[in-house]
């Protein structure tokens, strides 16, 4: 069946069932009622006949409907499809007998969003759910049993299968839209006999006459909501195939609904069956119970209180109960993928659309879990009454209902950073168009029907709609909570093993809450004793009261030792809080009702007369007495504590109710009411004895109400109370936690491409890890994959977790396994073996002895053992006895990731210039263990990959060097030649090999650690053999290095050993000047067979000198290192300053002087007797600029670190403490004492008492600023100094200039015009500025000033030039240079800047004038772009803009005690004005900023709110000329902007005229006015009694309002003076609120170092915190008791 279903078809739909409707009740008897009356009536000409018997059966192949949007009714052509319901095999059966059974099975169902180019189904069944329960999808039984005599009994059982609901805003969109056309076709004109016969759904059902009970129950086996990260529907058009990360939300749900209605009408199945509770525990006693209620009632005289009029009767009593059980409730992060569905028959449909559906696949890494399963129950009790006049029939419904909420532990994991596919893109997706589109209907519409059903109520005399029962309905809710944990983790839901950061633990969580509409006539009197006042209110507010305790911890993840650690220590808290929801929520009002109320019996005798004792039967009578107990308490209770008036004997409809609602459901009540210190009976009592209505307060204070103090009432009431004290302990790992996650924040990158753990190779061979896996996962067949890591490589060292795992630390373990001796190049002779160049094998000879932890921090040593299947072999060779070595496993923590280190115990380390071959080979040279290749150190390039060339000894190989059977030798290449591989060394001769002893390990005779020994090699330099060339000597300084602690020896941490070989160049020249330079060098030789160093002294032979060798070009910060000679010969230095092209330096174009280097000091004392930086000074080197003057370089050399038995720390490694060493036996570094940076743009000379070198040059000021314009990003290789905090800000945009200087006391400044010679410049110049001094101790900031020069006849500047002010202020700071700029030898840097730039923010070109405006202006282009500015700010400023037109403002000064002027700028031709405030951005330490903007806030608004013109301005100096001053018109009703046009006036007046005032002088002064001394809410005084004025506020603009006398101040007429019962939820008005925190017990604070040792316990006891807002007004009062401090050390 193919079904097309439009609005207009579903408007005739329901156009012919209301006709059939109408027909069957003309024909048909209407009640049960009726049935009986013509059954009992033989004159009727009803015939009873047996009960009609019905059967039916039919069975569907496939049913589609099709619902279509028709954009135009005269074509079915232009209509568009929304959705597409289909079933396949529908089966349907009836049969009517006795009873009604029905019952639907269809085996599959779906529906499809048509909105994109194919179906996609939105809700149906779920493919990835394996073998299905039952074959049907959906089956539903339907039971109806019609007995005429008894209740009508209706029973709907549904079951689902695994339900997959797939959110798609296009979805909902077509529902709503769907929606608003069947309103529109549905909606017709009706008479007003069909208007009054209509009722509402509650009409309907408390109407009935006789009894009703329905029963739903409804199960899915699993339900699933998708929330998808991308637009599905976009995703569809373009047939994209990659998978979607999605969120779902998973859980097990079976629903359960009883709704009961008794008549009172005899004794049928009573509606207390399905709510039984407490006492009531059988049919039998709910059928007394009713039979009490209603001779109870009909006892009752049913008079009002105090007034004579009929009162009411109960006419039905109904109950309904709603029960939601969910299970394994869970958020999931996974991803889905499109899937083209089969259609099972292609005849029922006549257009061809395929159809899809997206099914859950996992990623490969797993599905990762949000929260934990989750068990959930949700009940809903509800238990009301109908009462109608005893002469009307109007018919009133109140309710009390029950919110019962039990949930299991919860546990959420909350990811700080995003991620592509999350959550937050999901909800930005997916969730919020949803909440959009709801929200966005059309509210017109909405309002209409309300107002529509609102209207029709009142004509019917309707009971109102269900929402408002609801609403005004007496409320309880409790809530308990095993625990609630919220765990935060850094990543974006990427992975499954993230690293905890902090948690918050919530345990025994519970909370109990009550509401009830309160009178706001009531919330007026203050007492209690007026609450008999409060049923004369006609708007009630509702009022929540409630409670919560809970135990609170908190915890953060300690990383250095995996564990939990507690931050917060268990507290519990009590919390107890009122509020009203009208004012605090804005929540609607509600209209007083005028409940019913029903008078007791003031006599003694008992409910039970007319009973007949007889009839009961044995025992019935007891229970009878216990009805009558129950609602004579609250009559009882109010007998007991007041007069005996005629008003406290009457129980109301809405108390009557909740006392059906208590009696139902009394256990769950009393766990809803605030714990005190009573019994049970007490607390059971006064369950009872208060009623909601009656005592409203009292009641309310029953569930957590704090009360009311002094008779003062809050909108907002809050009580926080404590059983014990709140400890917070502060740790130094907490605190290392926070510092680090910061830094990463700052960093940029976030916790996005943060993993948790890295794992390095440093071994020398082959790795292969392996996660160790716990029981549980072994046991689910889970297989932990191996992961091959090569050496000298990382990768993340991935640790999976389960879906069911929270996210606790663990102590995670890895196995390790290490190659065998043919896993790496190197082992073996290429030539001799056919093993391509970077193979590996596939065995792995040796692993790890132990599982190996990655989770805790520290350093350990783990023993090789054999593998199993090597073995045997080496056992059978008798190779086992040898000693295997043994690796070591560094975990360390940095920046938040774990990295774990495998390494070698030794390691190869070289800074020579030429590459260098190792070998392990034996005594005899025949067997080649091992070779290595250690590429040459290339400390010219930034990258440390390039300057730290370290080699990784084989673990297993280590043990033979110092077996005695294996020896280490070492060959080097020539300097020019380098190789990429060891295997392009086999044309390379090795009989040039040179023994060299290694680091031996610790032992008792050799326990020394640090530098341990020193030998210097000379090795000759291997060449091919078709290369005849000169042999080249290599220097080298061979270092044996060690670190950690002997094995056996007490110690308190126990460091692995680890040893290093570290090749030293004998000479490494580092350039610490501003500029590159090239750098040559030679040696001083004695003849030609000197090679050796003990050659000094023993050849006499003369001496000469080599030729000079270049060895490169050297930016600042670099360093070169030299092999060519011994660290006993002398060397002669010489540098060449190198320009920014390559070429040689324009400045500078000449050698330096060469000085001689010395040879390295053997004694190690003689080095360190003087700490000062100068006396590391050995000579200096002379170069001269152009104009030769000189400029002096500074020779030094380096301090090495001192590292002899230098004592071994755990987080230290032999690669990170070689760096200390300097990278050569004799280490110089080429600095000046200062450096002069310049970068204010201008043409500036220095003076320090002589020339200084390097500031005259054959480039214009207009060339060299050109150049820097078109080369921004050239910072001479300095961009380290942008990243120095203590020093003036560089934009990296901005060109700077720096001059080299030697030792100075003072620096001077000054402008000068040209730089051709210097006899010209010394023509035109200029004062030199105030000195600078730089021999300060400590950071230092001077201010100076600098004159431009003039020249007699002659115009220095143009009037554009941003230049030209005859001063320039100027700021210098003086700091230490970082260390790669001299540093660590006394350099200082001297920042020159401009003091101020300005910045034009008007959009237009603005000229500034100074002098008051008498010298030249310049212009400031509106780019909105700093630029430099110099200004006498000791003298006045104006400004305009550079239109024809516009005036100069007037004077003003710029000055940090004002830092913000607003001004106004006037056209006076077109009488425009504009208000501009100029405002100084003073920086400490660096250039300030004079922004020019338009006033977002001006300071004062003129407004006229009279029928005459207005003229106003600011008076002069001299008061007698105002008529001059008003110059500005303001037209009636308008208003305009105001600010001073000369802001320096001490006196500032603003004089208003009236202007075409009939009954005025032309001109007349209205008044002057001081408006800067004038506040907010004065009244001004006006000359003229036809106006009046005010000053108010409105933000920082004053307001003044110059109004017409005879009608009433604005102020005033716009003051809401509404009463607060015409208060609207819309109303922004301020709500009371108050706030006590009483702390008995109070907080205790513990500081906890990194041992952990706990060093300091801070205690404050009887700690009482309240706030009170009450109006403007806001009181708070803090106080504690004691105060303890103790030292925890003591």
């Amino acid at each position: 069946i193919k079904l097309n279903v439009t609005a207009a078809v579903v408007g005739l739909l329901a156009e012919i069932a209301e006709g059939l409707s109408q027909s069957l009740k003309r024909r048909n008897p209407r009640n049960k009622r009726e049935v009986r009356s013509l059954q009992e009536d033989p004159t009727k000409t009803f015939v009873q006949n047996r009960p009609r018997r019905m059967g039916l059966h039919f069975v569907l192949e496939q049913v589609e409907v099709e619902i279509l949007h028709e954009a135009d009714s005269k074509a079915s052509l232009s209509s568009k499809s929304l959705i597409l319901f289909t079933a396949t095999d529908l089966r349907v059966d009836f049969e009517r007998r006795e009873h009604i059974m029905a019952s639907i099975l269809i085996r599959d169902s779906s529906f499809f969003d048509l909105s994109s180019s194919r179906a996609v189904q939105v809700i149906g069944e779920s493919l990835g759910g394996g073998e299905k329960e039952h074959p049907y999808f959906v089956r539903a039984k339907l039971y109806v049993d019609e007995d005429s005599d008894g209740p009508t009994t209706i029973r709907l059982d549904v079951n689902w299968g695994s339900i997959q609901f797939l959110a798609m805003p296009s979805f909902f969109s077509s529902i709503l839209s769907f929606k608003e056309d069947v309103k529109i076709n549905l909606e017709k004109p009706k008479t007003e006999s069909s208007k009054s016969g209509k009722q509402d759904l509650l009409d309907r059902f408390v109407s009935l006459d006789h009894d009703v009970n329905f029963l739903l129950s409804a199960h899915a086996d699993a339900f699933e909501c998708i929330l998808s990260s991308k637009d599905l529907n976009e995703y569809v058009r373009q047939a994209g195939s990659h998978p979607i990360g999605v969120v779902t939300l998973r859980w097990k749900a079976s629903l359960t609904t009883s709704l009961a209605l008794d008549t009172l009408r005899g004794v049928s199945v009573p509606w207390l069956t399905l709510n039984l509770d407490g006492k009531f525990t059988d049919i039998e006693d709910a059928g007394l119970f009713k039979d009490f209620v209603t001779r109870y009632l009909s006892q009752s005289s049913g008079l009002l209180a105090g007034s004579d009029e009929i009162g009411h009767r109960v006419q039905n009593a109904f109950t309904g109960r709603f029960g939601l059980a969910v299970s394994g409730f869970q958020v999931i992060r996974t991803t889905i993928a499109a899937q083209v569905l089969k259609r099972h028959s292609k005849s029922v449909s006549y257009k061809s659309s395929t159809r899809m559906c997206f099914v859950v696949t996992p990623p490969p890494i797993g599905e990762q879990r949000v929260t934990n399963p989750i068990d959930l129950e949700l009940i809903y009790r509800a238990a009301g009454a109908s009462m109608v006049p005893l002469l009307s029939d109007k018919t009133q419904v109140e309710i009390s209902q029950l919110i019962s909420v039990d949930a299991k532990f919860i546990d959420i994991l909350l990811y700080i950073s995003q991620s592509s596919g999350g959550f937050t893109e999901a909800f930005k997706t997916t969730v919020k168009p949803i909440l959009d589109i709801m929200k966005n209907r059309d509210p017109k519409r909405n309002r209409k029907e309300l107002n529509a059903s609102k209207e029709r109520a009142t004509r019917n005399g309707s009971i109102g709609s269900l929402s408002r029962v609801i609403k005004s309905a007496t409320t309880l809710c409790t809530i308990r909570l095993e625990g609630f944990q919220i765990t935060c983790v850094p990543g974006g839901a990427t992975r499954l093993n993230e690293s905890p950061i902090i948690k918050v633990e919530l345990r025994n969580f519970s909370s109990g809450m009550a509401a009830v509409p309160l009178p706001t006539g009531g919330r007026k009197s203050r007492t209690r004793s007026s609450q008999n006042l409060l049923a004369a209110a006609d708007t009630m507010h509702t009022t929540v009261a409630g409670w919560i305790v809970c135990e609170i911890s908190g915890h953060y993840h300690n990383r250095r030792l995996v564990a939990w650690e507690p931050f917060v220590e268990p507290w519990t808290a009590d919390l107890r809080f009122g509020l009203d929801a009208v004012e605090v929520l804005g929540a609607s009002p509600l209209q007083h009702p005028g409940h019913a109320e029903v008078k007791s019996p003031t006599s003694n005798s008992t409910p039970l007369e007319g009973f007949g004792s007889s009839a009961l039967g044995e025992g019935k009578t007891d229970r009878l007495r216990d009805f009558g107990r129950l609602f004579r308490a609250p009559f009882q209770a109010s007998l007991a504590t007041k007069e005996t008036t005629s008003d406290n004997l009457y129980i109301s409809h809405p108390d009557f109710c909740y006392l059906m609602l208590a009696s139902t459901s009394r256990t769950t009540i009393l766990t809803a009411m605030h714990a005190r210190k009573e019994s049970e009976e007490e607390k059971e009592a006064r369950l009872f004895s208060r009623l909601p209505k009656r005592e409203k307060i009292d009641w309310l204070v029953g569930f957590g109400f704090p009360g009311r103090e002094n008779g003062e009432t809050y909108s907002a009431t809050c009580l926080v109370s404590d059983s014990r004290p709140l400890n917070v302990n502060i740790t130094g790992a907490l605190l290392e936690n926070l510092s680090g996650y910061i830094h990463t924040l700052k960093s940029g990158e976030g916790f996005r491409k943060v993993a948790p753990h890295w794992i390095r190779n440093d071994t020398g061979m082959t790795i292969r890890f392996q996660e160790v896996l716990d029981g549980d996962r072994i046991q689910r067949g889970e297989v932990a994959g191996k992961t091959s890591v090569v050496n000298g490589a990382e990768v993340p060292l991935t640790l999976k977790r389960s879906l069911s795992q929270t996210c606790d630390p663990h102590r995670a373990y890895i196995f390790l396994e290490i190659g065998s001796f043919e896993d790496t190049v190197g082992r073996i002779r290429h030539d001799d073996f056919d093993i391509q160049k970077g193979s590996l094998s596939s065995s792995f000879f040796f692993k790890a002895a132990a599982k190996v932890p990655v989770d805790t921090v520290g350093v350990h040593r783990y023993p090789l053992d054999r593998n199993s299947e090597t073995r045997n072999e080496s056992s059978s060779s008798g190779s086992n006895s040898r000693a295997l070595g043994w690796i070591i496993v560094r975990v360390a923590l940095r920046d938040g990731i774990k990295i774990v280190s495998v390494e070698s115990p030794f390691v190869l380390k070289s800074t020579a210039d030429a590459d260098l071959i190792c070998e392990v080979r034996d005594f005899n040279g025949l067997s080649l263990l091992w070779r290595c290749l250690i590429p040459k150190a290339d400390y010219q390039k930034n990258d440390k990959k390039h300057q730290e060339q370290l080699v990784s000894v084989p673990a297993d190989i280590v043990p033979f060097l110092h077996g005695g059977s294996y020896s280490f030798t070492v060959c080097a290449l020539p300097r020019s030649l380098s190789v990429n591989h060891e295997a392009e060394l086999s044309s390379f001769g090795g009989e040039k090999a040179l023994q060299v002893n290694t680091p031996p390990p610790f032992s008792p005779q050799s326990i020394a650690s640090g530098l341990i020994h020193k030998e210097e090699v000379v090795l000759s330099a291997l060449h091919p053999a078709d290369d005849l060339g000169a042999t080249q000597d290599v220097h080298l300084t061979a270092c044996s290095f060690r670190i950690g602690s002997l094995s056996g020896v007490r110690a308190g941490v126990e460091v692995p050993e680890q040893r290093m070989l570290l090749f030293r160049a004998p000479l490494a020249i580092r350039n610490c000047l501003a500029l590159p330079i090239a750098v040559q060098v030679r040696v001083k030789r004695q003849g030609q067979g000197d090679r050796g160093q003990h050659a000094q002294g023993l050849n006499r032979m003369k001496t000469h000198m080599s030729d000079w060798e270049d060895l490169g070009v050297l930016e600042c910060g670099q360093s070169v290192n030299w092999t060519g000679a011994d660290s006993t010969q002398k060397v002669h230095l010489r540098v060449r300053f190198v320009g920014t092209d390559g070429e040689n330096s324009r400045k500078f174009p000449d050698w330096s002087s060469a000085v001689f280097i010395p040879a390295e000091d053997k004694n190690p004392r003689s080095s360190s007797k003087s700490s000062d930086p100068q006396s590391k000074v050995f000579a200096r080197m002379r170069v001269h600029d152009a104009d030769e003057v000189a400029l002096n370089l500074s020779v030094a050399f380096e301090q090495d670190a001192k590292s002899e038995n230098a004592d071994s720390a755990p987080q230290n490694d032999i690669r990170s403490s070689s760096m200390s060493f300097s990278p050569g036996s004799r280490a110089i570094s080429i600095f000046v004492p200062y450096w002069i940076i310049d970068s204010t743009n201008q043409d500036l000379e220095f003076f320090s008492g002589s020339a200084i070198a390097g500031q005259l040059g054959h480039e214009s000021p207009l060339e060299q600023r050109n150049k820097a314009t078109t080369n921004v990003t050239s910072s001479l290789g300095l961009a380290e100094l942008f990243d120095n905090e203590t020093f003036l800000s560089i934009p990296p945009s901005r060109s700077f200039d720096v001059l080299m200087l030697e030792g100075a006391t003072r620096l001077t400044v000054r402008k000068r015009l040209s730089r051709q010679s210097r006899s010209l410049a010394r023509r035109l110049t200029a004062p030199w500025s105030d000195p600078i001094p730089l021999q300060a101790d400590r950071l230092s900031q001077y201010d100076i000033t600098v004159l431009a020069p003039s020249v007699e006849g002659e115009r220095t500047v143009d009037a554009d030039d941003l230049r030209n002010f005859n001063r320039f202020i100027l700021r210098s700071r003086v700091v230490a240079a970082p260390e790669r700029f001299g540093g660590s030898f006394g350099t200082k840097l001297v920042h020159v800047v401009n003091r101020y730039s300005i910045l034009n923010e008007l959009g237009r070109d603005v000229e500034i004038a100074s002098d008051f405006g008498l010298g030249p202006s310049i212009t400031i282009r509106g780019t909105g772009v700093p630029q430099p500015f110099h200004f006498n700010d000791a003298s006045p400023m104006r400004l305009r803009f550079k239109e024809f037109g516009w005036s100069w403002s007037g004077k003003f000064n710029i000055r940090p005690s004002r830092p913000e002027v607003t001004l106004r700028l006037r056209h006076k031709m077109k009488g425009l004005s504009l208000i501009v405030t100029v405002e100084l951005i003073e920086k400490k330490g660096a250039t300030s900023t004079l922004v020019f903007r338009q006033s977002s806030h001006p300071p004062f608004r003129l407004e006229n709110h009279t029928m005459f013109p207005l003229h106003f301005g600011q008076a002069s100096t001299k008061m007698n000329s105002e008529e001059s001053d008003a110059d500005a018109m303001l037209l009636p009703y308008q208003s305009a902007d105001f600010a001073w046009d000369e802001p320096e006036l001490r006196r500032r007046v603003l004089v208003v005229k009236a202007s075409d005032n009939p009954n005025l002088p032309q001109g007349f002064v209205l008044g002057r006015f001081q408006l800067d001394k004038i506040a907010p809410g004065t009244i001004l005084s006006i000359e003229s009694q036809s106006f009046a004025g005010e000053i108010v506020a409105e933000g920082p603009t004053r307001v003044m309002r110059i109004t017409d006398s005879s009608m009433p101040s604005l102020s005033l007429s716009r003051h809401d003076g509404l009463n607060d019962f015409q208060h609207r939820p819309g109303d922004k008005r301020k709500a009371n609120v108050a706030l006590s925190v009483k702390l008995l017990h109070g907080i205790g604070i513990s500081i906890v170092d990194m041992k952990p040792q706990e060093l300091l316990y801070i205690r404050l006891e009887d700690i009482q915190v309240e706030k009170r807002l009450e109006g403007d007004s806001d009181f708070v009062s803090i106080s504690a008791g004691n105060i303890k401090l103790n030292n925890q050390l003591w």
